[in-house]
């Protein structure tokens, strides 16, 4: 049982660390940074495309949004814990172009799911 708490807590710290990252990535629309985060395999959602990807081209649509989509702000709006032991954000991105709602997941501290969207 020790074992297993120190596991879990090892995970969520490594999680909590990763978040602060992930947040100022995405403020500051830096994808490659961002993308140190990323599943191998990744769900993302860009506007109405939504693509299961490698990463290497997950990260090239992030980079592409990016670059259309310069940020300026990403604030949380909610975050939590999904019955899978996931941890969950809810943001707003606002960018020059408009704020979108932007969402990802994490498990095992890597990002399995990013989603921008108006």
């Amino acid at each position: 049982i020790t074992l297993i708490i120190a596991s879990f807590v090892t995970t969520f710290g490594f999680a909590q660390n990763n978040l602060g990252k992930i947040n100022q990535s995405l403020k500051s629309g830096n994808a490659t940074t961002l993308a140190q985060y990323f599943n191998q395999s990744l769900e993302v959602t860009i506007l109405d495309s939504e693509n299961t990807l490698n990463k290497t081209a997950a990260v090239q649509k992030v980079k592409a949004f990016f670059a259309t989509h310069q940020p300026s702000s990403f604030v949380i709006k909610h975050q939590g814990t999904a019955p899978n032991g996931s941890k969950y954000v809810i943001g707003a991105l606002t960018t020059n172009k408009g704020t979108f709602r932007t969402y990802f997941v994490i498990a095992n501290g890597l990002i399995q799911e990013l989603a921008f969207e108006d």
